[in-house]
C-alpha cells in the first residue's frame, strides 16, 4: 500500500519506476498485481471512466496531442455532468471538480479557461458551431503528487490498460493482458461515446 503503482514499469521494469516491494517481484507476479488491481476498480460501486484516446500518427506534435486529449476529456466531464449521467443520486445541481497528475499544470489551466470564455460546439449535422462554454467544472484543476494519491494511480492504471487493448505490446499480448481493460465494463463511462462498444472517446 506504500508504493506507488506505475502500471507501465510494472511490466518494463523502467528503472527507478517501481518500489522496493515491488522489485523483487517477479513479471508474472506483477502482472498478476495489476490483473487484480483492475477487478478491484472494476468493482468500485461509484465510479465511471471516461477515456480518451487520441492517434498520434494523426497529429503533428506532443502538445497537439495533450491538448486534444485534455480538451475532449473537459468537454465530455463536462457533458456527463450535464446530463447527470454519473452514477448515484441525480442532483439538480451538479458540479464537477478536475484532480490531475501534477504534470504541465499551467497548461491545463489555460485550456479550461479558454474554454469557459470560448468553446464552439458543432451541430449534430452540418459544419456550423455553437459556443457552448464549459460551466458544469468549477475551478482551475487540482494538481496532485501521484505518490500521495490512490486516484492519480488509478488512472494510470486504467490508461495502460487502454493502450493494451489498442496496441498490446508483445508480453501484454501474450499473456493475455490486452483484454484486461475489458475488465472494466461495469465502471465505464459509455454514454462518452455512443460509436464505441466501451465508450472510448476516439480522436
Amino acid at each position: 500500500m506504500n508504493e506507488e503503482l506505475h502500471a507501465s514499469a510494472m511490466i518494463t521494469r523502467s528503472k527507478g519506476k517501481l518500489g522496493n516491494t515491488l522489485e523483487v517481484l517477479k513479471k508474472h507476479q506483477r502482472l498478476a498485481v495489476l490483473r487484480r488491481f483492475v477487478s478491484e476498480i472494476a468493482r468500485l460501486p461509484d465510479i465511471s471512466l471516461i477515456n480518451v484516446v487520441v492517434d498520434k500518427t494523426k497529429r503533428g506534435s506532443k502538445e497537439e496531442v495533450f491538448q486534444l486529449a485534455w480538451k475532449a476529456m473537459f468537454q465530455r466531464f463536462e457533458n456527463t455532468l450535464d446530463n447527470r449521467n454519473f452514477p448515484g443520486p441525480l442532483n439538480p445541481d451538479e458540479r464537477g471538480l478536475v484532480f490531475a497528475d501534477n504534470t504541465d499544470g499551467g497548461k491545463l489551466r489555460q485550456y479550461l479557461r479558454a474554454m469557459r470564455r470560448f468553446n464552439p460546439i458543432p451541430f449534430r449535422y452540418g459544419a456550423a458551431t455553437r459556443n457552448l462554454p464549459i460551466r458544469m467544472i468549477i475551478e482551475d484543476p487540482n494538481l496532485r503528487d501521484s505518490r500521495l494519491s490512490y486516484f492519480i494511480q488509478v488512472v494510470d492504471c486504467v490508461a495502460y490498460m487502454v493502450k493494451q487493448y489498442i496496441k498490446p505490446c508483445s508480453y501484454m499480448k501474450t499473456k493475455g493482458g490486452n483484454s484486461y481493460f475489458k475488465r472494466l465494463e461495469p465502471v465505464l463511462c459509455k454514454v462518452a461515446s455512443r460509436n464505441d462498444p466501451y465508450g472510448l472517446v476516439r480522436i
